[in-house]
């Protein structure tokens, strides 16, 4: 089981791989090349385990925790036209217009408060 764990963590595996080849069994001394079939056996291992389980595993994770995220900021259960509006109201909070003073044409205002 360590064996398939340290496989299934991609470090060293080719290491373990040549050494399950050339085992030949108990108390024996190892013979070069002796079971080639068991590298298939690793390969398959490496695709069904690290690709598809580990990654399912992973985007599981990622998962939950982007939905806790959304549960923080209050937006878990809103519809997509919701989640639009909210994001245009965040972006309008942030922006900043400037404002061009017009010098009135009335008359009869004071001219203490000229804009020059």
């Amino acid at each position: 089981m360590m064996t398939f764990f340290e496989i299934s963590t991609l470090e060293m595996w080719p290491d373990m791989m040549f050494a399950s080849i050339d085992a030949v069994g108990y108390d024996k001394q190892p013979v070069e090349k002796n079971s080639p079939f068991v590298s298939i056996l690793y390969v398959m291992y490496i695709f069904i385990v690290t690709f598809f389980i580990m990654n399912l595993f992973v985007s599981v994770i990622v998962d939950k925790f982007n939905e806790q995220i959304k549960k923080r900021q209050g937006s878990a259960d809103f519809t997509d036209s919701q989640k639009e509006w909210v994001k245009l109201m965040r972006l309008l909070m942030m922006c900043s217009p400037k404002m061009i003073p017009v010098e009135p044409i009335n008359c009869f205002r004071l001219q203490c408060f000229k804009v020059a």
